[in-house]
């Protein structure tokens, strides 16, 4: 008899671990399904984002539409500020952060400018970045800190928002490295990553050959990819007098292609802004409001087509076509020179009475200037202490 309860207690301690077991099983087998799923639901949410098909880029639309139609892509945008995402420069990230910021700026109110609207799409989409272009722009920059204009990355940002707004669908960009203090490459990292800026560098000393070869590189490089180039520096800004909307130098390329396909270059005259201007506005095109009632100098600027020809600073080498002004009336180039020409001192007799008052690009840019730069998440592109 007592054999046999030995043998029931050995028996019943077995069935009771055995149990124990199975019961530590399941609870570990229940955790890993409840993680896979959670992989699992992330994973479908971000294809989802990725893959989501764009809507129909609309001018208009209400910010309650937009929220709507951004509510169930969300959680994949809620992205810490800059300094948490690693060494950013990651192009995922930083096409997250431009996601994030445009959907912010919508659900507070703003409406981007259309080539935001656009970038937004592509993204959504999953789309690679564009390759093929109607119109671009070459530039060489020289960022340094003894500049007397006090030129920098700010009023670089400006400048290319407002030729982003205004048609250039991508900057060839050369940076001077012989003067240049600043690291433009990394503080224009998210215009490359978002496939708006190509990036280089040049080194020869001289400041106008490095100029010309930076060009002259990239017709050779890009050319082919491009229908129209322009290559005003960053203290000049194409102005339209009649068409105030974005997308005007575009626009006024392709009126002159339907009406004269000869053409190949076009030159814009040079209207100097002048003076210190009110150093309580913290952007160039809204400090400086006097402008030279006509064309000071022959320094012109070009529109031309890179497959007819070769570009110089000014007017290029015309292989194919033809080269004719473009009508003052309708296109001119804004040079704000400010204070330049009277030393960086106060405005004189000489310069007042050389100038007129001058508000129509303060009228019918600023404000969308300001409100591109914010919408992109750009805080820090404005200031009352740097810029001419």
């Amino acid at each position: 008899m007592r054999r046999r309860y030995q043998m029931w207690f050995l028996i019943g301690s077995g069935i009771i671990g055995m149990l124990l077991y199975i019961q530590s099983m399941l609870l570990a087998i229940g955790h890993h399904a409840h993680v896979s799923m959670d992989v699992f639901n992330h994973q479908l949410d971000f294809k989802f984002r990725l893959d989501k098909k764009p809507q129909p880029v609309h001018l208009t639309f209400t910010p309650q539409q937009d929220v709507q139609r951004n509510a169930s892509t969300q959680a994949l945008t809620q992205i810490n500020d800059e300094s948490d995402i690693p060494g950013n420069k990651s192009t995922y990230f930083i096409k997250q952060r431009f996601l994030k910021h445009y959907e912010r700026a919508i659900e507070s109110g703003r409406v981007p400018p259309q080539w935001q609207k656009e970038l937004y799409q592509r993204i959504l989409s999953n789309s690679p970045p564009k390759t093929q272009f109607y119109l671009t722009h070459l530039l060489m920059i020289r960022v340094y800190q003894s500049d007397l204009a006090k030129w920098t990355y700010r009023e670089l940002k400006q400048w290319m928002h407002y030729m982003f707004m205004i048609g250039i669908e991508h900057i060839y960009l050369c940076e001077h490295k012989h003067l240049g203090d600043e690291d433009m490459q990394t503080r224009l990292s998210q215009y490359i990553h978002l496939g708006l800026v190509t990036y280089s560098e040049v080194t020869t000393k001289v400041a106008m050959t490095a100029q010309v070869e930076c060009y002259q590189k990239w017709v050779l490089l890009e050319g082919n990819n491009s229908k129209w180039m322009t290559s005003v520096d960053m203290d000049e800004y194409p102005y339209h007098l009649q068409d105030k909307e974005e997308g005007f130098l575009k626009r006024y390329l392709e009126d002159v292609e339907a009406k004269r396909p000869d053409i190949s270059e076009l030159l814009m005259d040079n209207y100097l802004m002048l003076g210190q201007g009110d150093r309580s506005k913290n952007m160039t095109i809204d400090r400086i409001r006097r402008c030279t009632p006509k064309p000071l100098n022959k320094l012109v600027k070009p529109l031309f087509k890179p497959a007819c020809v070769r570009p110089q600073i000014h007017s290029g080498v015309v292989k194919k076509g033809r080269r004719v002004p473009a009508n003052p009336s309708q296109l001119r180039m804004l040079h704000y020179w400010g204070a330049r020409m009277q030393k960086w001192g106060p405005d004189t007799e000489k310069i007042l009475q050389m100038t007129e008052p001058f508000t129509d690009m303060v009228n019918d840019w600023v404000d969308r200037l300001r409100n591109s730069l914010l919408c992109f998440g750009e805080n820090d592109a404005f200031s009352n202490n740097t810029g001419p």
